[in-house]
């Protein structure tokens, strides 16, 4: 399947920095191969999309009166 194998420990801090470095490198390469095949490679016609919070609605239920 090609994945990727990391053996870590948060509790002694065995190979989380390594780790968290290799996947960002990973994120970061596939995001620019996904780039390059994209039939508009300049750079300004690109858009970048940030989730936003959804303000959250009162709660109308029966359970809270």
């Amino acid at each position: 399947m090609n994945l990727n194998f990391f053996e870590t420990s948060a509790k002694d801090n065995k190979n989380v920095y390594e780790t968290f470095y290799a996947v960002t490198r990973l994120a970061l390469l596939n995001r620019l191969q996904a780039r390059e095949k994209s039939p508009s490679n300049d750079l300004t016609s690109q858009t970048i999309r940030l989730k936003t919070k959804k303000k959250d609605k009162k709660h109308h239920g029966s359970c809270c009166k």
